[in-house]
């Protein structure tokens, strides 16, 4: 698997999809105790976790790294049961006193192809 930080800018990921189901919903609102959906509803941050979750099955985080900042946008709600298809780019790479900034853009949609979520998250790490 190829570290995060090798990458270069501009790099896709391939789109992946994700099976979201029910007793995973389930197992999320009981470990979180999140409030802000019901069970059959999956809660805007579960959907976020398993879009972060998809992106690191692709390339790993090097040793270090840091998760500096997160911004989502949630179009439409999501039912558990349903699948999703989580694609990402990295579109910001630069070095500032020794760290490595990235900025990797999220999508994910719907099994019929409709935006669900949007967002970005930004990534720091030592210079190796």
């Amino acid at each position: 698997m190829t570290s995060l930080d090798s990458l270069p800018k501009g790099f896709r990921f391939p789109p992946t999809p994700v099976d979201i189901s029910p007793d995973w919903v389930r197992q999320y609102l009981e470990a979180t105790d999140d409030k802000a959906s019901d069970s059959d509803t999956v809660p805007p941050m579960a959907l976020a976790a398993l879009a972060i979750r998809t992106l690191l099955n692709n390339a790993r985080l090097p040793e270090g790294a840091i998760h500096a900042g997160q911004e989502l946008e949630c179009l439409a709600p999501v039912q558990a049961g349903q699948r999703i298809v989580v694609a990402a780019e990295i579109i910001s790479k630069g070095e500032r006193a020794g760290w490595q900034l990235l900025t990797v853009r999220m999508e994910v949609a719907d099994g019929a192809g409709e935006r669900v979520m949007t967002g970005r998250a930004t990534l720091s790490m030592p210079v190796r």
